[in-house]
């Protein structure tokens, strides 16, 4: 179904089916990052960014938003003297 069908069928303006999709892929990247986080807790948001391909600005989106809903944990280590958030899954 294209967009305009989406709308014709919906009757939802395109703003809000803009919303719906950034909403939609927001909730993938969320998936993506715990299952990687499942499989190497204790990463930093440049590990994430190397290993997953992303910007630092999505890996800083997702962890906003999980760490929100409580579904990670970020513990802060010192990491060749600077300050490091290690992320962790609940």
């Amino acid at each position: 179904m294209t967009v305009l069908n989406h709308v014709e069928h919906t009757k939802k303006s395109l703003p809000e089916i803009g919303r719906e999709s950034k909403i939609l892929l927001g909730r993938q990247t969320d998936i993506q990052l715990l299952e990687f986080l499942n499989d190497n807790p204790g990463v930093t948001m440049s590990d994430i960014s190397r290993e997953l391909g992303w910007t630092i600005g999505k890996v800083q989106g997702a962890i906003t938003r999980l760490e929100k809903s409580e579904q990670i944990v970020l513990e802060k280590i010192l990491k060749d003297g600077r300050v490091a958030n290690l992320i962790y899954p609940i």
